[in-house]
């Protein structure tokens, strides 16, 4: 497998990433096709199995060969964003604090999971002491900033993964990813934050408050998605960008767990129709938010479980549902296998 393509940081770093965008791989639709032959080669009727049979053919679709399962990568990106007032910033960078030291010491909820899968957790610290700027005020980072964020999120795409589950949190992410989404889509800005009271960094009303800033902020100035995502959204959707864009290029298909994962794939999906096809979303997180944004993204959840924190657990979730239908596919039996079956069973007899 080829090393992911990170972008040289030139004097248009922005049109870098598009040069990537506009050689990323489509589907393999030989590969694709021939899952779905062997699915119907099975005995039991593809319709037995529901989903279960339609994953495959999509993942060898992605990955343009027989589907795989067998390694499974979880990348995480923590990050801060300066508008809590210095109270409330301490309290939650305090919480991001614990929430890595768990992760990374192997307490916290996706941990367990990740070790019966065998999948490798990373977590990426996106300098959480150093907040990106508040974007009411100004751009939140520069194309350079941003660009430099995604290559970051391009690296943690090096391990060969079959999928790869991606997530963040920190201070101010989902209101980040609020004003992201918000300035894609439109509507109002309660639409992409409604129901989310408990991932959000502060109450609800501040947080609404907030993202009306961002609208009527000197950022606020393009329709462009890759410049949306520099001037209004942060380290973190940009590292989750990066990561999406590189797996597209390698191959690998992406699990998104969360609201903000979503939006990263959003905006690479605005950028250039189709770029997001090879990510699945994990699970609805029960909010009317994340069921708008699904819809803005024409996709369809694999699971419904109302877990808001993108820590990697539905992602997982996900992920194993997937390798037990890849088990599925290459170990179930064919007509052909069980004509032999039912013959050695009447010669023995």
């Amino acid at each position: 497998m080829n090393p992911p393509l990170v972008p040289k940081l030139s004097g248009l770093p922005l049109d870098d990433i598009r040069a990537i965008a506009a050689n990323a791989p489509g589907r393999d639709d030989d590969a694709a096709r021939a899952a779905e032959a062997h699915q119907r080669a099975l005995y039991f009727a593809p319709a037995e199995r529901g989903k279960l049979a339609s994953l495959p053919v999509w993942l060898a679709g992605w990955q343009g060969r027989v589907p795989a399962a067998a390694r499974v990568e979880l990348c995480l990106f923590a990050g801060a964003q300066r508008w809590l007032g210095q109270e409330q910033a301490e309290r939650a960078e305090d919480e991001v604090r614990k929430r890595i030291l768990l992760l990374s010491a192997g307490g916290a909820t996706s941990n367990p999971l990740a070790a019966s899968l065998g999948a490798g957790l990373k977590v990426f610290d996106l300098a959480v002491e150093r907040p990106a700027p508040n974007p009411a005020e100004g751009p939140a980072m520069s194309d350079r900033e941003c660009v430099a964020a995604m290559a970051f999120g391009m690296e943690a795409v090096v391990s060969q993964a079959d999928i790869l589950c991606l997530g963040a949190f920190g201070i101010g992410t989902r209101e980040a990813a609020a004003s992201v989404a918000l300035a894609l889509f439109g509507g109002a800005p309660s639409d992409w934050l409604a129901g989310q009271t408990a991932a959000l960094s502060a109450p609800y009303a501040l947080a609404l408050r907030q993202v009306e800033a961002v609208r009527e902020g000197p950022a606020w100035t393009t329709d462009d998605p890759l410049r949306i995502l520099h001037q209004v959204g942060n380290r973190e959707l940009a590292a989750l960008a990066g990561a999406i864009l590189a797996a597209r290029t390698q191959r690998v298909v992406v699990i998104l767990d969360g609201y903000e994962a979503a939006v990263a794939a959003a905006v690479l999906a605005q950028a250039q129709p189709g770029l997001a096809d090879h990510c699945l979303v994990a699970a609805r997180d029960g909010s009317a938010a994340h069921d708008r944004l699904i819809e803005a993204l024409g996709a369809e959840p694999l699971l419904d479980l109302g877990i808001e924190k993108g820590d990697g657990l539905a992602a997982l979730l996900a992920a194993q549902i997937i390798r037990t239908a890849c088990d599925i596919h290459t170990g179930g039996a064919t007509e052909a296998q069980m004509e032999g079956l039912l013959s050695d069973a009447g010669e023995a007899g």
